[in-house]
């Protein structure tokens, strides 16, 4: 489980039974609207981010409000934990997208 005090919200019982299934393998978690998705990707972002220093979180999701919501969520619960935060999404046209690749460190 991430370091105490690593973000600012506590996990439920259920989300930290998934993080741990999930810190160690490839998964796919399904629940219902507002029970907690975002929280155990953070979760595991933090534990991947500490597991592997310097490397690089790719979260997706399938519109430009939910993914502006995720990278909200991410800055308010653990901005201290990350050292760079960007929202990419299909408004970037297709050269800034081939600098922003090569830029992203």
């Amino acid at each position: 489980m991430p370091e105490k005090n690593s973000f600012k919200h506590k996990a439920r019982e259920y989300q930290n039974e998934i993080y741990n299934t999930c810190k160690d393998k490839n998964c796919l978690v399904v629940l219902p609207t507002g029970i907690g998705k975002t929280l155990i990707a953070l979760m595991l972002t933090i534990n991947r981010i500490k597991s592997f220093p310097g490397s690089k979180i790719l979260f997706l999701a399938p519109t430009r409000p939910l993914a502006e919501q995720h990278l909200e969520y991410f800055k308010k619960k653990s901005s201290r934990i990350f050292a760079q935060l960007d929202l990419f999404t299909g408004k970037v046209d297709a050269k800034e997208r081939k600098k922003y690749g090569k830029n992203v460190k």
